[in-house]
């Protein structure tokens, strides 16, 4: 992510330059108060139709968010987001299982019975990318200013369960989702005041998956070029994934809480 906002930091000055152009620079960092639910499903034998059920209480998770924009024809806005989930709890476990019949009596020895639904300590680390290319209209109008466009949400996680003892069970996977962006954003010049909101979306076979937020943030002007604020809002990420549309993992989950942080914002006109 930082080799990523280098270049693309030093592609935007460069066009800035060339160009004479207007150029923004646009970071913010915080926190997100998130918790999860949800339910993964397995698709692979030996445990082919087995699932675990979450329901992880809310801590808050750090984010960051960085938007480049330069005023050359055709050359749009450009958004990088990066958001961390590391929530634990219990888990609810059925097992539906292929397994040899020795090693159910084995995992017996242990307190276990894998024929039956149990509750086991669990936790769930996610790691969430997104790259996004839009275009906005109707700025500097009285109007709210609008945005459309396209990107790529990453999803990386780790599911890792205490079964027994000393006996970990870890489940890894992620995919990389093509997503359509759309974005609304009203300005108060007067109070430095804004409201804001952005949908990333995307239907693929019979899976959904969507990442909302809703904010207000506020900014304070040092110079001309050089402002600062800070920003309270709402996301809400859910995910229905159906078959095999990521790796031998069917399911959803849903990340929802409010998230707080402070911008810089760096404007050559």
């Amino acid at each position: 992510m930082t080799k990523v906002l280098s270049t693309l930091s030093a592609l935007t000055l460069s066009l800035s330059t060339l160009y004479s152009s207007e150029v923004e620079m646009k970071a913010s960092t915080g926190y997100f108060y998130t918790g999860a639910s949800g339910k993964l499903i397995y698709q692979t034998p030996p445990v082919t139709g087995s699932s675990a059920t979450f329901n992880f209480s809310q801590k808050t998770q750090a984010y960051f968010d960085s938007e480049i924009w330069v005023d050359v024809p055709f050359f749009p806005h450009i958004r990088l987001e990066y958001t961390n989930a590391t929530l634990d709890g219990i888990s609810d476990i059925e097992i539906q299982t292929d397994l040899n019949p020795q090693y159910i009596e084995f995992m017996k020895e242990f307190g276990l019975d894998l024929t039956q639904t149990f509750s086991q300590d669990s936790t769930l680390d996610v790691n969430f990318y997104d790259a996004i290319a839009y275009y906005q209209y109707l700025e500097k109008t009285p109007w709210p200013t609008i945005g459309v466009g396209a990107g790529v949400k990453s999803f990386k996680y780790v599911y890792s369960l205490n079964v027994v003892q000393s006996l970990d069970y870890q489940d890894y996977s992620g995919a990389n989702v093509p997503m359509i962006y759309l974005y609304s954003r009203y300005y108060v010049p007067e109070a430095e005041f804004a409201l804001e909101s952005d949908l990333k979306w995307y239907i693929f076979g019979d899976s959904t998956i969507f990442d909302w937020r809703a904010k207000a943030d506020l900014m304070v002007d040092f110079n001309k070029e050089f402002s600062a604020g800070v920003e309270l809002g709402y996301r809400h990420m859910h995910f229905n994934i159906k078959g095999k549309d990521v790796d031998s993992v069917a399911g959803n989950a849903t990340f929802s809480g409010i998230y707080f942080g402070l911008i810089g914002l760096y404007a050559k006109q």
